[in-house]
């Protein structure tokens, strides 16, 4: 009888142990202000996406030639600009972002930026750039050294060691990480 004493005492102090106590109630909320409306969606600025069905040439069997099918009408009703080679959204585009990346930089070169800080980079290496007065008054001086490194060269083995000078493994095309370089010779040879 202890036993079974003890075991229901046990359980009624282990119902105990999870017996739930009724949360105070929280506290009044503020009503919170309703959030903002969604900004518009602006209106597309070259074309809307999708494909262009008012450019397709029905009359073509797209069998036959599928581009003139595809894009025929616009092919013969877009005139390209005298100066371009092609036209297009991305063109437009390309423009685009030309112009505003221009204004950046030149927004960089006329603000009075904070030494070291990029935006005064930007300005001064544009500044040093536009300078066409050092430019002329330079002439071909900077060049100096690659231009007498150039005039050393008297044998094959001379032009072997200027090219292999400048060969660079750090340029990564499979990774698509690094594309530039300085030099007149570059491979894209994996780094490893």
């Amino acid at each position: 009888m202890t036993v079974r004493l003890l075991a229901a005492a046990s359980a009624i102090l282990l119902l105990s142990a999870c017996a739930t106590v009724p949360e105070a109630p929280p506290p009044a909320r503020i009503a919170a202000a309703p959030p903002p409306a969604p900004p518009a969606m602006p209106k597309p600025e070259v074309g809307t996406f999708g494909f262009n069905v008012a450019g397709m040439d029905r009359s073509v069997a797209p069998g036959d030639d599928f581009y003139r099918y595809a894009v025929g009408k616009w092919v013969d009703e877009t005139e390209i600009p005298p100066d371009r080679s092609s036209v297009g959204s991305f063109v437009v585009i390309a423009e685009k972002t030309a112009a505003r990346i221009r204004g950046i930089i030149e927004a960089s070169a006329e603000t009075p930026n904070a030494e070291g800080s990029d935006a005064r980079k930007i300005g001064d290496y544009f500044a040093s750039f536009m300078d066409e007065a050092r430019i002329e008054a330079l002439g071909a001086e900077p060049l100096k050294p690659e231009l007498e490194q150039i005039a050393a060269i008297r044998t094959r083995k001379d032009l072997s060691a200027a090219l292999g000078g400048q060969l660079r493994a750090d340029v990564d095309v499979l990774n698509a990480t690094n594309y530039y370089t300085p030099r007149i010779w570059a491979c894209g040879w994996p780094r490893t």
